[in-house]
């Protein structure tokens, strides 16, 4: 056995034997107290039933007090506080009730010894049980105030609540050990150490954690949300401890962890209240001057005309390459992707149609080729194509004239 585990047993059997010792000490003399002044301990025993049955009164009567009248909504900082006063152990009361008739009543050294030792333990642990009450009522409080789903608030009880026990069970256990004399100052620095010793072999883990946290109170995004990262779309599905799930569009599901989701830029297009257009149309150089100073307005009354899609401006862009191209701007007063493609459907059609009413041509790429000779000038295809044929001519015209005489 390693010599920390040998003084651990060691402690322990030390510990369990003062233990053993009060107890029986404490057992002779409540019986030698019962039995010497009889009067005296039943006097003391009337004292702690009814301050036990007045402090059980007093516990209903604040906890309703606390709760008022909006005890449906379980939030309310009366109803949380009600919750807690409602927390409060029988037990606890038992014993603060023994320890109160204690006071005014003249037990044995170990009798009393015992009794404040118990109330000093069941305060702490009851402290402990109100404080992590209260504490995740107000975690509760914060996600249902903020509008967190069910799914939501459920994987942040399950982080939070981990780091609520640890913390407040923790300060708890010290509180207690070293009020009952123990030297909690090796146990804190071994404490120290194993934490750090843990955490470095477990720092992916707890970056995942810490992650998690951040997005379910900074709110990035949240379950049923579209977003895109990477070269990922989808819809969130689950916000785990370590790990978020996300439907892609192509139907599979992409799982990633907290941290390098966090790490990479995220579009949340849940949060669009409207969806920005820009679209790009282009006439031929045959168009007349004055249409270009309509089409703008031609636009901004196709697009008007839209119940969901608002008008932003239309503008003759550049001078391209085959093309007049106007460069327009509209507004889908949606935030779903559908809605968005429909209206931009039907400002196509509509313009299309509009277009061919007032007699403008959509351009279309072209490419005019021009030849040049050897020498850098410009060649006529069409004089190419003239004195070939003249050459062929010429070429027919000559085998004829041979012809007779080869025969001949």
């Amino acid at each position: 056995m390693t010599a920390p585990a040998s003084d651990a047993m060691e402690f322990l059997d030390g510990a369990l034997g003062e233990v053993g010792a009060s107890l029986q000490s404490f057992a002779d003399a409540f019986s030698n107290w019962v039995t010497g002044s009889g009067e005296e301990a039943a006097i003391a025993g009337g004292v702690a039933i009814g301050t036990f049955f007045v402090l059980l009164l007093a516990r209903s009567i604040l906890a309703r007090m606390l709760r008022g009248r909006d005890w449906k909504d379980a939030y309310t900082f009366g109803a949380i506080a009600g919750r807690a006063v409602g927390r409060i152990s029988t037990l606890f009361l038992l014993i603060a009730s023994l320890a109160i008739a204690a006071r005014y009543s003249s037990p044995p050294e170990p009798v009393g010894a015992i009794l404040g030792t118990l109330l000093l333990i069941a305060g702490v642990l009851q402290a402990a049980v109100v404080a992590r009450g209260i504490l995740v009522s107000l975690i509760k409080r914060q996600a249902v105030r903020g509008g967190e789903d069910a799914s939501t608030l459920r994987s942040a009880m399950s982080i939070l609540g981990w780091f609520v026990n640890v913390v407040v069970w923790s300060i708890a256990l010290l509180v207690v050990l070293d009020n009952l004399g123990v030297d909690v100052t090796a146990l804190i620095a071994g404490l120290g150490v194993g934490g750090i010793a843990i955490g470095l072999a477990a720092q992916g883990i707890f970056a995942d954690l810490f992650s998690a946290l951040s997005i379910l109170f900074d709110k990035p995004f949240r379950k049923g949300d579209l977003i895109i990262f990477n070269d990922v779309i989808g819809e969130v599905e689950e916000i785990g401890l370590k790990t978020t799930r996300i439907r892609a569009l192509s139907g599979e599901q992409v799982v990633i962890s907290n941290t390098n989701l966090l790490d990479a830029e995220i579009h949340n297009y849940e949060r669009l209240d409207e969806r920005r257009v820009v679209m790009t149309i282009g006439v031929t150089y045959q168009t007349d001057p004055d249409h270009l100073d309509e089409i703008p307005n031609w636009v901004r009354e196709e697009i008007e005309d839209l119940e969901k899609a608002r008008f932003d401006r239309a503008h003759f862009k550049e001078f391209a390459g085959s093309s007049l191209d106007y460069e327009i701007v509209f507004h889908v007063l949606a935030r779903d992707y559908d809605t968005m493609m429909d209206m931009r459907h039907a400002v196509n059609t509509r313009l299309y149609r509009r277009f061919l009413k007032e007699g403008v041509d959509f351009a279309y790429p072209t490419r005019t080729l021009q030849l040049a000779a050897p020498d850098g000038k410009s060649v006529d295809p069409r004089e190419i194509a003239r004195n070939g044929r003249a050459r062929e001519d010429d070429s027919a015209d000559t085998e004829q004239k041979r012809e007779p005489a080869h025969l001949a």
